[in-house]
């Protein structure tokens, strides 16, 4: 799990708008080994500005499966 801040290069992607480039960023994830340094996870991801550049914007969240490999 973790809280954050992130910076964006680009504030819109296609009609997404994020309204400007400082975004707080929340995660979320679980991950098991599968074996011998093989593993597969799964993560939730939010970006949003929380209405910092008005109500107009949108955040995205995203779903992403991980497969990991520890050396």
């Amino acid at each position: 799990m973790g809280v954050g801040a992130a910076l964006l290069s680009k504030q819109t992607f296609g009609i997404q708008d994020f309204g400007g480039p400082f975004q707080f960023a929340l995660t979320t994830g679980v991950g098991v080994p599968l074996f011998k340094g093989l593993g597969a996870g799964y993560r939730f991801m939010h970006y949003s500005d929380a209405a910092l550049y008005g109500e107009h914007t949108t955040g995205v969240d995203m779903h992403m499966l991980e497969i990991t490999y520890r050396f």
